[in-house]
């Protein structure tokens, strides 16, 4: 005849709460690791589509003399990644990779540097307006604020839309002497940054040289009187 020990227990209630704790201890780790391994392959999938991205520029640069400015047809982002042409000419580039699951993990690549970084391009011109420059009969007077991230600035210019000339390693100031009364004069800025790259151009601005003022010592001096 079977016999039941009336004295047999189950589970203590600590006993239940400490097997609990336990799971959802281990139930967290597997949750940290899953996360942190989906950020890895994510990085890595950004820093292969940028290497490829390189490559890219690099052979439509020796094939073309000069970067293209939007990325090359045979550029394909690879799943849960998106590439972006952020600034550049044909001297130079800055694009994005972005996770598609996580905006946060992005990377950039600079021509400049041709690392792989983790951030974002500095795609935002310096800012430079009309109310920056100050126009004589002989010159022009530009000046613009600083632009974070820059060791020195370039200024050029054109005359009556022709081709672009100007100075390098300036401060944040210049003046253009031996200007030409008449002349149109279009004006951009752009920043040198410490990391061995430039910010983008800045919006143009365009001036017109004045005549002479005339003066009263002027017009003496051309016969006429001070009557």
């Amino acid at each position: 005849m079977k016999t039941v020990d009336r004295y047999r227990k189950g589970f203590t209630l600590i006993e239940i709460i400490v097997v609990i704790a336990i799971i959802g201890i281990l139930a967290s780790i597997s949750v940290v690791g899953y996360s942190t391994w989906r950020v890895r392959a994510a990085e890595t999938s950004i820093k292969n589509d940028l290497n490829s991205v390189k490559a890219a520029m690099e052979t439509s640069r020796n094939r073309d003399n000069g970067y293209p400015t939007v990325l090359p047809d045979t550029v394909k982002a690879s799943s849960g990644v998106t590439l972006t042409y952020i600034s550049g000419d044909a001297n130079s580039y800055c694009v994005e990779g972005v996770s598609t699951v996580n905006a946060a993990i992005k990377f950039t690549l600079k021509s400049a540097t041709g690392e792989i970084k983790s951030g974002a391009c500095l795609s935002d011109a310096l800012q430079f307006v009309q109310e920056n420059v100050v126009v004589n009969s002989d010159r022009f007077n530009a000046d613009w604020a600083n632009y974070t991230g820059a060791i020195s600035y370039e200024i050029e210019w054109r005359i009556n839309g022709g081709s672009w000339t100007g100075a390098t390693a300036l401060p944040s100031t210049y003046q253009k002497t031996g200007a030409t009364s008449g002349q149109v004069y279009d004006i951009r800025i752009r920043a040198n940054l410490n990391d061995g790259s430039q910010s983008a151009w800045s919006e143009i601005v365009t001036v017109t040289i004045p005549e002479p003022a005339i003066t009263l010592a002027g017009v003496c001096s051309m016969g006429g009187s001070e009557q």
